[in-house]
């Protein structure tokens, strides 16, 4: 095995435990939206998911809500995990094929 063979599948490894820490944290955010209703001039913010087929809408809070503000954190923070994990995958693909050459 040539230096740069040791090298890439260093590479190859490494990328593989990030995308699998990607992949456990993106499991403790919650998934799907911010949704808006306004009732009576007043507005309540939800958080909109599918399970399985149905959409699910889970109660936030008003505007002021730490709740809210906790969410829209995490996620901001899953948007950004799967933005990084999209990459890290195109590079493990990318580095699989010069591995296997």
């Amino acid at each position: 095995m040539s230096a740069l063979q040791g090298i890439l599948r260093e590479e190859y490894d490494r990328l593989g435990k990030l995308s699998e820490k990607y992949q456990n944290e993106l499991k403790r955010l919650p998934k799907g939206s911010i949704s808006v209703k306004e009732i009576r001039n007043n507005n309540y913010y939800y958080l909109a998911f599918r399970k399985k087929k149905k959409v699910i809408f889970k109660y936030l809070g008003k505007e002021d809500s730490i709740k809210l503000n906790q969410i829209e954190e995490q996620l901001r923070k899953r948007k950004d995990l799967e933005l990084k994990l999209r990459q890290v995958n195109s590079d493990i693909k990318e580095l699989s094929k010069s591995i296997s050459e």
